[in-house]
C-alpha cells in the first residue's frame, strides 16, 4: 500500500510541476528565457507586411518603426511610391534589426535602423528621395549619415524632392 501511495503522489507532483511550468510560460513568455536562439531571433527577422514607408510588420507579430525616417502618411502625395520602394526592398526577406537608445516609440512601434545584408534601408529610402531624415532624440546615432543621404536627394531633385511627385 506505501508503494502505490507514493507512486500517486509522484504522479501529482509531476502533474503540479507540468502545470507551474505552463502557467510561468503563458503569463511570461518565452523571452523570460535567456538563450542564445532568442538573441538571434531579435536580430534577424523576417518582414511579413509592409504598413507604410517607414513602418513594418515582422515574422514575431511585431510592429517597427525604422528610426530617423519619416514618409508620407496614408492619403499624402508620395505615399504609395514610398510603400512600394520599400516593399520592393525588403516584403518576406529577412532583415538585420539594429536597436539604437529606445526600445520603442511612443506608439509602441519597436524602433530600429533596417539592414539588408549590407543596404542600410532608413539611409536607402531616403537617399531615394521616398522619405525625409527625422532624427528624434535620443535615437540620433546613425542619423547624420541619413540626413546626409536626404542632402543627396535634395540635391538630385530625387522623389519628394522633385517638382512633380505622385
Amino acid at each position: 500500500m506505501k508503494k502505490k501511495q507514493l507512486k500517486v503522489l509522484l504522479f501529482i507532483v509531476i502533474i503540479i510541476m507540468i502545470i507551474f511550468n505552463l502557467l510561468f510560460f503563458y503569463f511570461f513568455g518565452l523571452d523570460s528565457v535567456n538563450s542564445e536562439s532568442d538573441k538571434e531571433l531579435e536580430e534577424f527577422s523576417l518582414v511579413t507586411r509592409i504598413v507604410d514607408g517607414d513602418t513594418i510588420k515582422i515574422s514575431n507579430g511585431k510592429t517597427i518603426r525604422l528610426i530617423c525616417v519619416d514618409t508620407p502618411e496614408f492619403g499624402e502625395r508620395g505615399y504609395n511610391k514610398a510603400t512600394l520602394y520599400l516593399e520592393s526592398l525588403i516584403l518576406y526577406k529577412k532583415v538585420r534589426l539594429e536597436k539604437d537608445i529606445s526600445e520603442v516609440d511612443l506608439y509602441n512601434r519597436t524602433l530600429r535602423y533596417v539592414y539588408l545584408k549590407d543596404l542600410f534601408i532608413n539611409k536607402e529610402i531616403v537617399e531615394k528621395g521616398f522619405a525625409r531624415a527625422y532624427p528624434i532624440p535620443p535615437n540620433t546615432e546613425l542619423c547624420p549619415e541619413i540626413l546626409e543621404a536626404e542632402k543627396v536627394a535634395k540635391s538630385a531633385q530625387l522623389g519628394l524632392w522633385s517638382g512633380e511627385y505622385d
